[in-house]
C-alpha cells in the first residue's frame, strides 16, 4: 500500500509542514498546518468523489463501490487539471500587470 501512496503522492497532503529558516537566515513562522484532507481522512476523499461524475464513468451505483485505482487516477487527473488552470490564470494575471 505504501507504493500506492507514493504513486499518487500529488493527491495526498504531507502530514505536517513546518517552516524553517532559509539560507539568508530569514525567519518564517514555525507552525504546524493541518489540511482538510488530513482532518477528515478518507471521508474527505469520498466527499470529493461524490461531487464528481465518476459514477457515470465507472458504472457503479455508489462511490464506495468504485475501484480504488480508478478513484485515485480520477482524483490525480482532476488535481493536475486544476493545477494547470491555476497556472494559466496566474500567467494571465501577470500578463495583465505588464
Amino acid at each position: 500500500m505504501s507504493q500506492v501512496f507514493k504513486s499518487y503522492s500529488n493527491i495526498f497532503s504531507p502530514i505536517n509542514s513546518k517552516s524553517k529558516e532559509n539560507d539568508n537566515n530569514a525567519r518564517t513562522e514555525d507552525t504546524e498546518t493541518i489540511s482538510i484532507s488530513q482532518h477528515y481522512g478518507w471521508f474527505y476523499t469520498i466527499y470529493q468523489l461524490s461531487e464528481t461524475n465518476i459514477l457515470s464513468i465507472s458504472g457503479d451505483k455508489a462511490i464506495t463501490d468504485v475501484n480504488l485505482f480508478l478513484a485515485l487516477n480520477y482524483l490525480s487527473l482532476k488535481q493536475e487539471l486544476n493545477e494547470q488552470e491555476r497556472q494559466k490564470l496566474a500567467q494571465q494575471q501577470r500578463q495583465r500587470i505588464l
